[in-house]
């Protein structure tokens, strides 16, 4: 009974991160290729780390009470911080996009739980930068 569970859980591990590759992406359009491309892939982690490293310096000097001459204008990273968030849901809006386009069966998306969880943030990220700022 260990073994049969076992191989289930190995199957089904397998069949969600096959969506990723392989079969499930239409290798035949630029798109295809572009998200299989290691240099998107590689540009998109240093995205995310750049993207934790940004909300770590927003946290920590983005205060009210960091800004000493006038309590009630701008914060201290202004205009900055908006464009570098913006910045930031462009990309991720894209990749998500090109992950997507990049599905030769775009119904698989609902399989794959990486792209399901990372649309779901951006989607966050969308709502609250685009929608209502």
């Amino acid at each position: 009974a260990e073994s049969v569970a076992s191989a289930l859980n190995d199957d089904v591990f397998t069949t969600s991160r096959s969506m990723l590759r392989g079969k499930y992406r239409n290798h035949a359009n630029c798109v295809g290729a572009l998200e299989e491309s290691p240099r998107f892939q590689n540009t998109t982690l240093v995205v995310i780390v750049v993207n934790a490293i940004w909300i770590c310096i927003d946290i920590q000097w983005n205060h009210k009470r960091l800004a000493v001459p006038f309590p009630d204008g701008p914060l201290p990273l202004e205009p900055y911080c908006t464009v570098v968030e913006n910045c930031f849901c462009a990309y991720f809006t894209l990749e998500v996009l090109v992950r997507f386009v990049a599905l030769k069966r775009k119904l698989n998306c609902f399989w794959d739980f990486w792209f399901m969880f990372d649309t779901f943030l951006v989607l966050l990220m969308v709502f609250e930068f685009w929608i209502v700022p």
